[in-house]
């Protein structure tokens, strides 16, 4: 009779774990989210790949005078919803898209002492920006160091800062430092600024979403 009661007892106790885990995955908040932007909704999903967070989004671009409707999958480190309180200055498409010619450049620089995860902002909009097949806006854009530096691997990165704005070269600037904000200056060109590598691509993000009509 003991042993059929503490049988009992072990089953019940795997019940319960069971239905533990069970509310616990179907309890848990997604960190999936819709978000209403100045041109439309868009859904956006969290993903992991090992330690690495990201949000994934869809969007329809359209080519060639509405020749060619692709629909492109986006990956960026932080979502919409997550960047609603850095601040922005300026016109930040119109800094942009004015070089938005076969004519022009737009170089996304950053100083050599910077940390690598700083260049991590650069990729991203490099990828949206540039003529890259997963490039949305097709622009010419290249990646820059602000001066020489002990980082530099060789002297094929051009050396661009603030001061080589001109109708035909554009510049973004990745730029550690406080407050944290994504503006533009006098000159035309665009401070994307974090006090840490973290903060720098937030402020990236925040940049692209404008870009993309996503945020205002």
């Amino acid at each position: 009779m003991d042993s059929e009661r503490k049988n009992s007892i072990a089953i019940i106790l795997i019940l319960i774990s069971l239905l533990l885990v069970v509310a616990y995955v179907v309890f848990q908040p997604s960190k999936d989210y819709t978000y209403r932007g100045p041109t439309g909704e868009f859904f956006f999903e969290q993903k992991n790949t090992g330690n690495f967070e990201f949000y994934s989004f869809e969007m329809i671009v359209i080519y060639d005078e509405g020749k060619d409707v692709v629909k492109q999958t986006m990956n960026l480190r932080n979502g919409p919803r997550e960047l609603k309180d850095i601040p922005t200055e300026g016109d930040l498409q119109e800094a942009v898209f004015r070089y938005k010619n076969r004519f022009s450049d737009v170089y996304i620089t950053v100083d050599p002492q910077s940390s690598s995860k700083t260049v991590i902002a650069g990729t991203e909009i490099g990828q949206v920006l540039g003529r890259a097949e997963s490039g949305i806006f097709k622009m010419y854009a290249r990646g820059a160091l602000t001066k020489e530096g002990t980082n530099t691997v060789d002297g094929t990165m051009p050396i661009i800062s603030c001061a080589d704005v001109t109708d035909n070269t554009g510049v973004i600037y990745l730029e550690e430092g406080a407050p944290q904000g994504v503006i533009v200056d006098d000159v035309g060109c665009i401070h994307i600024r974090g006090e840490t590598p973290e903060e720098v691509i937030e402020s990236a993000d925040r940049l692209i979403y404008v870009l993309l009509g996503i945020m205002n």
